[in-house]
């Protein structure tokens, strides 16, 4: 590697597959090449790169016996590299074939009458990382609890953001803006001290709650300490919820004034399953306050 010019050794390296035989269909361990929602060939390497930690939670978690309080903070982007992975263990692999796998068990995406649609290779790889990523997190669970300090912490699991991967009719809005609003549906789950059993609430939420709910039983009246400002959610619930709906609305490289660019816009409010519950702008406007034109 030292003799190479240094212009030539990043090449060479090959994200670490320079001392490995590569067929034609594996070009790389830093990219896969996917023939269908069942086959591929190749591993991502910025998969690995989030996954390889998962699966490592236990050795990178010490146990401390001493009786003060902790905040353990941990992003991850499992979820943010959909990849096809081995079934039915959801591992990533050289060589992925699923084919027989996935013929035999093809109902698994049907539950209480609806059906998840995953007839392309990108609906089945965010599943597939989604799986990885439960899984995993559901291992370290269990070594949380053998090593006693299950119960006597809060956990919050959440994500940024939901993908318009179309698989449910029930956040499709064609008639209004032809998008889907899974968008804007992210994985909240919270478990409380010393709480146990599973349960599903459809209490309107954000991913903005967590806030609110990370200080609650454990700080009283709890403020900012950049702003001064009170930590609550009230603001959740004063007033319809905006939502941009097309996707270089966020982005600061297109939209860095002091208001958003105009743009489509919606209002979610109580149930975001229920079409009454979400009202959408006739034309593209400029973001009105509090309010919809």
């Amino acid at each position: 590697m030292k003799i190479l010019p240094v212009a030539t050794q990043y090449a060479f390296y090959d994200a670490g597959n320079y001392h490995r035989a590569v067929t034609a269909e594996l070009e790389s361990a830093s990219s896969q090449v996917v023939v269908n929602s069942s086959v591929a060939y190749g591993m991502k390497k910025d998969f690995l790169d989030s996954y390889a930690v998962l699966t490592n939670l236990n050795g990178m978690t010490k146990i401390s016996a001493e009786e003060q309080n902790h905040f353990l903070f941990l992003y991850n982007e499992t979820p943010h590299t959909p990849t096809l992975l081995r079934e039915p263990e959801y591992v990533p692999s050289n060589v992925v074939d699923n084919t027989e796998y996935d013929e035999a068990h093809s109902d698994r995406f049907t539950l209480d009458g609806e059906t998840l649609q995953v007839s392309v290779p990108m609906q089945i790889a965010h599943y597939h990382s989604n799986m990885a990523t439960m899984l995993q997190i559901a291992a370290w669970m269990e070594y949380l609890k053998v090593s006693g300090v299950y119960d006597n912490t809060k956990i919050i699991l959440v994500s940024d953001h939901g993908c318009d991967l179309y698989q449910s009719e029930i956040f499709h809005y064609p008639e209004h803006i032809n998008s889907d609003m899974a968008s804007f549906f992210p994985l909240l789950m919270v478990k409380d001290f010393n709480a146990h059993g599973f349960s599903v609430s459809d209490e309107f939420m954000t991913n903005a709650d967590v806030p609110t709910i990370s200080f609650d039983g454990v700080i009283e009246n709890p403020v900012n300490p950049f702003t001064g400002k009170p930590i609550n959610n009230a603001e959740k619930t004063a007033h319809g919820q905006l939502v941009v709906t097309y996707h270089d609305g966020w982005n600061i490289h297109e939209n860095n004034g002091n208001t958003f660019l105009p743009c489509t816009w919606a209002m979610v409010t109580n149930n975001i399953r229920d079409r009454n519950d979400w009202q959408f702008c006739d034309t593209t406007v400029v973001l009105q306050e509090h309010q919809l034109p």
